[in-house]
């Protein structure tokens, strides 16, 4: 019931009303209240390690994606309230680590340790579309504001964009030389972004795979990255000791963000867009406007 000491914390999300934060830890998520921070319950029954929390847009439901490294991975569909279990999808030989709901909510994105991103229905559950694109583990997976699109991040050291409509890929990014940890689509325009364990921050176009800009180049991996659009910024985890926010438009605008002694693994912004959170290696959360 109490941890000997506190889980590194690698996967934090808010719920769909900003009001309480999820985090991971060991075969379980806390619910805690986001003022105050106060444990509200706790939903077991999950996998091992904790990857990835993904709340459905309406908050009813709960996409959990994580394993036994080289055992067993998997992603758990459970009900929020209650924390019942709806549907295990995405089963693997290895830890899974990505998931995201569209942004209506009617389909789930997975990634899984073979290299593929697996798209499935909300109602039937069913497997509606699979891409088999990259050749190592998908490590983060995102859709576009309209829902169109699905971009993923791979181990294999590039990141792809996906049409759902059309079940093609449209084009693969490979401005990166280690592994890329998270992808997130512009908010205003057909660009994406990029951070990996080359310690680089990028921009880069789906229209020919090229780049854009670069925003940072850290010695260290980023392994972290969320939006802001109400500011028109980028957050990122990793790469430094502090967290560091930047303009879209204007790299040049860098401000860091005092942390801990220790290191931040997980990074999640409320989705009114007020609110960001950061999880260290040390167990501990920080919540800021």
């Amino acid at each position: 019931e109490t941890y000997p000491r506190p889980p590194p914390l690698v996967s934090l999300a808010f719920s769909s009303d900003s009001q309480h934060l999820y985090a991971g830890g060991y075969r379980e998520i806390l619910v805690r209240e986001v003022k105050g921070g106060k444990l509200l319950r706790r939903i077991g029954n999950l996998p091992e390690r904790i990857h990835a929390i993904a709340p459905s847009p309406d908050g009813a439901i709960l996409a959990v994606a994580g394993g036994i490294p080289g055992r067993l991975g998997e992603v758990r569909v459970l009900e929020t309230t209650s924390g019942k279990l709806i549907q295990v999808l995405h089963k693997s030989s290895d830890s899974c680590h990505a998931a995201a709901f569209s942004p209506d909510g009617a389909h789930l994105a997975t990634g899984g340790p073979d290299g593929s991103v697996r798209v499935y229905d909300t109602e039937s559950w069913e497997n509606v579309v699979t891409f088999a694109n990259h050749s190592d583990q998908v490590n983060d997976v995102a859709w576009s504001p309209d829902g169109s699109k699905l971009a993923s991040a791979g181990r294999d050291h590039t990141a792809k964009v996906f049409d759902l409509a059309e079940k093609k890929r449209l084009t693969s990014y490979t401005g990166h030389a280690a592994s890329v940890h998270a992808v997130r689509f512009h908010p205003e325009s057909p660009d994406v972004f990029t951070a990996a364990a080359d310690g680089k921050l990028l921009r880069w176009r789906i229209k020919d795979g090229g780049t854009a800009r670069e925003y940072a180049k850290y010695p260290a991996p980023v392994f972290r990255l969320v939006t802001l659009p109400a500011n028109k910024q980028l957050a990122t985890a990793g790469g430094e000791a502090r967290l560091a926010t930047f303009h879209w438009h204007d790299p040049g605008k860098r401000r860091l963000l005092p942390t801990g002694e220790a290191r931040s693994l997980a990074l999640a912004v409320s989705p009114d867009g007020l609110l960001l959170a950061d999880g260290d290696r040390q167990g501990r959360i920080r919540i800021r406007k």
